[in-house]
């Protein structure tokens, strides 16, 4: 049961529960939120739920718990892509769709979880959309995602979508900061100065949430410029961003946002913290390569 408890938090988790208690398992679950880490722990969890043999789901004592929550079920597929920078693109969906059509090892169903869905490309997308519409027996999707804005209509509309960790209202005062703050930093990347960047990304203690918040909402600004997506209050930054920096560059940015914010949670030394991070998108910005 400890591996459950590492990043998953109380009221996530309940939410999750409540669903899974609620009726049948659909074929495929959107899992959004702000920490990739505390995301995939519920997917595990979901995973676990999926292949539990016991009565009480999941029980935590069966073999096919044990080895879920110790990602070694032949069932549970954890898919992270082989393309540029670990993004899943059309062939390793392609291949996934045609796993999905073999039986189950020793579970009654299989499980697939896709990381970083909202960075899939629409060819991969497209690829997948048939899978989703006519899906195999008794398989699960689980694709998690810092937010399910990157994903097209067509995919979100045949998905459960279920937030994980609960974050401030669109207009409270701490969102509204956030914001500010990450357009700070998205403005400072496309200047060739590091004078810009070192002020916006420098945090001196405070409110560890608020500075996940920030990475969370420059993290969604990335992606809109990657996937060329105009998305309010971002759009300019987005858009600049785009012209500013490489599609390589711009996924390797977003890679040091999710280890940033997994220090974050970490209780990393914030002084150090800034330091890294500044130094983490200078080295990008400056690679040319």
């Amino acid at each position: 049961m400890c591996a459950l408890q590492e990043q998953f938090d109380f009221s996530s988790k309940q939410k999750v529960i409540d669903f899974l208690k609620s009726d049948a398992l659909p074929h495929a679950i959107i899992l959004q939120g702000a920490n990739k880490t505390e995301s995939l722990s519920a997917a595990k969890f979901i995973a676990a739920y999926a292949v539990c043999a016991g009565e009480n789901k999941p029980c935590f004592k069966c073999g096919n718990c044990v080895k879920a929550f110790s990602k070694n079920h032949p069932d549970i597929m954890w898919v992270k892509g082989t393309g540029t920078n670990g993004r899943i693109n059309v062939s390793d969906i392609r291949r996934i769709c045609g796993d999905s059509y073999i039986k189950p090892n020793e579970a009654d169903c299989k499980v697939y979880i896709l990381e970083d869905c909202e960075l899939l490309n629409t060819q991969a997308q497209n690829a997948f959309l048939k899978s989703l519409e006519e899906p195999a027996g008794n398989i699960l999707y689980i694709l998690q995602c810092t937010s399910a804005y990157g994903l097209l209509e067509t995919i979100t509309s045949r998905c459960i979508s279920i937030s994980i960790s609960s974050t401030p209202d669109e207009g409270s005062e701490e969102k509204q900061k956030a914001v500010e703050r990450a357009s700070e930093i998205a403005s400072a990347l496309c200047k060739n100065t590091g004078y810009d960047l070192m002020w916006a990304t420098y945090f001196s203690g405070g409110d560890r949430d608020y500075y996940l918040l920030v990475l969370s909402e420059l993290k969604q600004i990335l992606v809109c410029a990657l996937l060329n997506k105009a998305y309010l209050p971002y759009s300019a930054e987005s858009q600049n961003l785009r012209k500013a920096l490489s599609k390589k560059k711009l996924t390797a940015m977003i890679s040091t946002i999710d280890e940033a914010t997994d220090g974050m949670k970490r209780n990393t030394n914030i002084n150090l913290f800034s330091t890294w991070l500044c130094s983490a998108l200078e080295k990008i910005k400056a690679d040319n390569n």
